[in-house]
């Protein structure tokens, strides 16, 4: 059986491969909000908005807990106006289940593995025995909703949608920037890998630290592959760069790293690191 079904998402991607390239990998761990914008948020008011919606159903229940304990049946959305139908406000998981199961649905195989909610493979967890259903989403973040169901937000759409841009035009840059980096000997560094190719480097490290949409660390990329590709061969040092916008140091290392503005420029041999910082900096 064909269902003939309109698809919204992100308007500049079309695979996860593609939103890590435009919007970097971690996005949704260095700035959780717009990436649930992007992802989610934008793309639902996008479809509300040209299909002309004024009413729509939603699969939400008050034994979901957090935001949801309190839902009503019938709701209008503060955000724009719109009616929201929760028919299974009143229902639990094992009522869904046993729906399900007795109608012969399909649904995800990952369900019956204990995952009893489930959304991005980064934030989504089985649930232990006597957690909430939602407990597995965003577990220690002190948050249960993605920002779809939520009328009020502490950043405005607008806002979201100019630091998409901002963003969006900085990976668009940094696909460039590692090309020409690994061209000439950086490394490119991340949080994962900062202790076996920084602290445990056998030779002096300069390290850069940056973000891609920081207009200060475009203009700077320049001037640190001039110093790589003149100092490198001299000198036997590795040069490194870091995107510090998704990529943390790691803790056993931040004094050692404190990183108050980008870009910033360190230079690290024998236990010990010399910070330069702002782009007046004489480098």
């Amino acid at each position: 059986r064909r269902l003939h079904l309109k698809v919204y998402r992100n308007k500049h991607v079309a695979s996860r491969d593609d939103f890590e390239r435009q919007y970097g990998a971690k996005l949704w761990k260095a700035d959780a909000p717009l990436y649930d914008y992007i992802t989610k948020v934008e793309p639902t008011r996008r479809g509300l908005e040209q299909l002309g919606i004024v009413a729509w159903i939603t699969g939400r229940r008050r034994s979901q807990g957090g935001e949801r304990e309190h839902l009503q049946l019938l709701e209008i959305d503060e955000a724009d106006g719109r009616l929201k139908i929760n028919p299974l406000a009143n229902w639990d998981f094992d009522e869904v289940y046993k729906a399900v199961k007795w109608n012969n649905l399909p649904y995800n195989p990952l369900v019956d593995k204990g995952y009893a909610s489930i959304g991005d493979v980064h934030s989504t967890q089985r649930v232990a025995g006597g957690e909430g259903e939602r407990a597995g989403r965003w577990k220690g973040q002190n948050r249960t909703e993605c920002g779809m169901h939520l009328s009020a937000r502490h950043e405005s759409a607008e806002v979201l949608a100019q630091r998409a841009d901002r963003v969006r035009s900085g990976y668009q840059w940094e696909q460039g920037a590692v090309v020409r980096a690994k061209e000439i000997g950086i490394i490119q560094v991340t949080e994962e890998d900062f202790k076996r190719t920084v602290l445990g480097a056998g030779a002096p490290v300069v390290l850069e630290i940056y973000s891609p949409w920081c207009p200060h660390c475009r203009n700077f990329e320049p001037t640190f592959n001039l110093l790589a590709g003149t100092l490198a061969p001299k000198t036997h040092a590795i040069f490194a760069r870091m995107d510090g916008y998704q990529n943390s140091v790691p803790p056993e290392a931040a004094k050692l790293f404190p990183v108050p503005d980008v870009p910033s420029l360190f230079v690290y041999a024998g236990g010990k690191a010399v910070q330069y910082t702002g782009v007046s900096q004489d480098y």
